[in-house]
């Protein structure tokens, strides 16, 4: 039997999926953030998409040797010799029979919204990436080639404002009592202590403000709503020029939307790129990113799995979140 390995790498979590050449998903994994830049040592990174391989294979029932076709869509994957990196090992760790295909996470959003995976794919997860494919093949994605953006930007702005108004002279935001209700806790002074003390939550954790942003700006709060619409137009801006890159014409172009903050039930952030994008098709990704790893790597093999299928059989919505 040969089966087809799909993995997404975020900065917060890993997700590996195992199916079959039906589109049947029998097995999942997951893990911790997969970005080399970001953990304390790259070994963690990568121990965390050995760990979501193992898994899934475990589950699945599956050995290692008979995953035929391997797609690894990580968000560490910004330079080719990132990409070797994680080839290297992740194939003697895992014990590939075949070296996985290693490209950038945000691929995994174009194939997955998309039947040929030719488009614009933007991503606003904890973090914000852009990839496209041009219709004669030439690909481009943003890696470490983007502003600042995502949850985690709009945590660290949600925070600052915080900060402000408690101990400088800002206003205090409006948001700032759900803001410290994620946290469970009374004060600015303790919000500030859990983040930041040794062994707390880390600076990273702000990323769970991103949701209160987003509906303090749904809500009316004109400081956020500026915030917004000026990330809806800095978005725009390299959607343009990744279609630009790949040579996809402006006029009718698919712009695939994934990442916690699109799901979120406020739609202002994509109203604001949508107003800033006119004559762009632009669609939310239906299916996870990682069944774009999946389709990708079935298409290594010249299978077609049905993607409803691939969606009914693989888990529950709970086994993907991470914002919200």
């Amino acid at each position: 039997m040969s089966y087809a390995l799909g993995v997404d790498g975020g900065a917060t979590k890993t997700v590996a999926l195992i199916a079959d050449r039906a589109g049947r998903v029998l097995g999942a994994g997951r893990s911790g953030s997969s970005d080399i830049h970001n953990e304390t040592t790259p070994g963690i990174a990568i121990d965390n998409v050995v760990a979501s391989i193992r898994e899934a294979a475990s589950t699945a029932s599956v050995r290692s040797s008979d995953l035929s076709s391997c797609v690894l869509g990580l968000c560490g994957a910004d330079w080719p010799e990132d990409v070797a990196l994680y080839e290297r090992t992740v194939t003697e760790r895992v014990g590939l029979a075949h070296k996985p295909e290693v490209v950038n996470d945000a691929f995994n959003t174009l194939r997955a919204g998309t039947s040929d995976g030719v488009g614009v794919a933007l991503v606003m997860g904890t973090g914000g990436a852009v990839s496209a494919r041009g219709p004669g093949g030439s690909t481009w994605f943003s890696g470490e080639r983007m502003e600042a953006t995502g949850a985690l930007e709009f945590g660290r702005w949600a925070f600052d404002r915080i900060i402000g108004g408690a101990y400088g002279s800002g206003p205090v935001p409006t948001f700032q009592g759900a803001a410290l209700a994620a946290y469970g806790v009374g004060s600015v002074e303790e919000m500030v202590h859990v983040i930041t003390r040794s062994g707390g939550l880390g600076r990273r954790s702000v990323a769970r403000l991103a949701p209160i942003v987003l509906h303090a700006g749904h809500a009316g709060d004109a400081a956020v709503l500026a915030l917004v619409r000026s990330h809806g137009a800095l978005l725009a801006g390299y959607i343009r020029r990744a279609a630009e890159r790949v040579g996809l014409p402006p006029e009718g172009a698919p712009v695939t939307l994934a990442g916690g903050l699109f799901k979120h039930q406020d739609t202002e952030l994509r109203d604001a790129l949508e107003t800033s994008l006119p004559g762009y098709r632009i669609d939310a990704c239906r299916p996870e990113p990682v069944y774009g790893a999946v389709l990708a790597a079935a298409d290594g093999q010249g299978w077609q799995p049905d993607v409803e299928t691939l969606i009914t059989t693989g888990p529950g919505r709970s086994f993907f979140d991470t914002v919200g």
